[in-house]
């Protein structure tokens, strides 16, 4: 399967070459080096085989994120497709500019928030801190030039249907927010709604985001504040270290998460300094207690040449309690991201 994705991708870029009249294009590509020290300090009562209570190694590697892609345009229509490390499928999708807006097929990002430029974890933008993203997903997107979007998504359900129980979903998950963008102010807030039945039990998840970004004065301001139900169901994301990051239905109960970011960028003579804090908290009935965890990280993006940047980065991710009131231990990242984007 992998020979064959890598054919399909040399035959499109060759046909692209050879038929320059068809469209106007782009190609473009983005490496990324992932050089950390990470520490991982264990769960409350975890010790390892050599006595310790944490653990430390180097990170040093080709960033999953890395990218080559291309953009097209003709007419009223234009297309973009990207490829990551693997090779893997990260971007493909068509759009259809008709007058009032423009009609979007393909696999994209969501439209829920802003990611935070944290870069640790390969550009962890405070997923499971604060963020709300569920990755590029198939959909059927419009949005209209008044700002207002509209989105049929992949349903999580068919993700987790992996014949382990019965599974049915007879809808996408459909989300609609609206966006606005006011030069010095840019500002968003969503709502989606997914819903499934898996054997007995019909399970239904919402979210509901507002975010923003300012671009005025010497310090720019961005954030995120959610709220939702069953969103680990609905497929929400994080750093992936520990389970349940954002909670799921369980034992006939509904869980909620709410949680949000805030980060803070100043652009000095020679760099730009950026630096945020996030948190989340699930919560469920059968819960002995709320489950917690919070994330800072503060970093310095420094051109070294056009097109080339490195980031120095320190994260430090708290996993505080789990929901049986166990400290769940926390991660600490040190050290580049290098970037050199064509």
């Amino acid at each position: 399967m992998k020979r064959f994705t890598k054919v399909m991708l040399f035959c499109g870029l060759a046909l692209m070459m050879a038929a320059p009249a068809m469209a106007d294009y782009s190609l473009y590509g983005s490496v990324r080096m992932a050089t950390y020290y990470q520490t991982l300090g264990y769960p409350d009562g975890v010790i390892d085989a050599n006595g310790d209570d944490s653990d430390s190694d180097l990170k040093w590697e080709l960033a999953g994120n890395s990218r080559i892609g291309g953009k097209f345009n003709t007419g009223d229509l234009s297309g973009r497709f990207e490829y990551g490390t693997g090779v893997n499928l990260r971007l493909l999708y068509g759009s259809w500019d008709f007058g009032n807006g423009t009609l979007t097929i393909g696999q994209d990002y969501t439209l829920y928030g802003f990611g935070s430029g944290e870069a640790a974890y390969e550009d962890n933008g405070s997923a499971g801190f604060g963020d709300v993203y569920d990755g590029r997903l198939p959909q059927i997107r419009v949005e209209l030039k008044n700002g207002f979007w509209f989105a049929g998504i992949k349903n999580n359900a068919q993700s987790m249907d992996d014949g382990s129980g019965s599974y049915d979903y007879y809808l996408p998950k459909l989300a609609v927010g609206y966006m606005h963008d006011l030069g010095y102010l840019a500002y968003g807030a969503s709502v989606a709604y997914q819903t499934y039945d898996f054997n007995d039990d019909s399970i239904d998840s919402y979210l509901a985001a507002f975010n923003w970004k300012t671009n005025a004065g010497a310090v720019a301001l961005q954030g995120n504040l959610f709220y939702g139900q069953n969103l680990g169901d609905f497929g929400l994301v994080g750093t992936g270290w520990i389970d349940d990051e954002f909670a799921s239905y369980g034992n006939g109960n509904d869980a909620t998460t709410y949680g949000g970011y805030v980060q803070a960028a100043y652009q000095f003579p020679k760099f730009l300094g950026l630096a945020g804090v996030g948190y989340q908290s699930n919560d469920r009935d059968d819960y002995a207690e709320k489950d917690d965890q919070i994330g800072y990280f503060v970093q310095a993006e420094v051109p070294v040449a056009d097109g080339f940047t490195i980031v120095p980065v320190v994260s430090y991710y708290d996993f505080m309690d789990d929901a049986a009131g166990v400290g769940q231990g926390d991660y600490l990242w040190a050290g580049i991201k290098w970037q050199m984007d064509f």
